[in-house]
């Protein structure tokens, strides 16, 4: 029997009126300009790839951080706790080289996976 073949097909969009197209045109714009941040918002960019450290010590320290140095996160097993805890931070630059810090929590899932826990 012989293999279906496997064209590339090509996209044919319906025809559309010079109104709709304007139309069209128009609510993209306006979706595109009302995900864009207020003038003097300061916005923190997705961290660049994160190289990952394991630390086999006593703490059970797991740390990740970006190789320009903008981003680490660092998970420690919380140490007094009968339940499998674990406290983090995210310690981040904006682009104009500001700190920003924040603490999570998590927990271990059913599957082994290290996952937060909302505040």
């Amino acid at each position: 029997m012989k293999a279906p073949s496997r064209k590339a097909r090509s996209v044919v969009l319906a025809p559309m009126s010079e109104t709709a197209a304007q139309l069209l045109h128009q609510l993209v714009q306006e979706a595109a300009d009302a995900a864009a941040p207020a003038p003097g918002s300061i916005v923190l960019l997705p961290p660049a790839k994160l190289e990952h450290e394991l630390q086999f010590s006593r703490d059970h320290r797991f740390v990740a951080y970006s190789a320009d140095a903008s981003t680490s996160v660092a998970w420690t097993k919380y140490p007094n706790s009968s339940m499998p805890q674990w406290y983090g931070t995210e310690d981040r630059r904006d682009a104009e080289g500001r700190r920003w810090v924040r603490t999570m929590w998590g927990i271990v899932d059913d599957f082994g996976t290290l996952v937060e826990v909302p505040a």
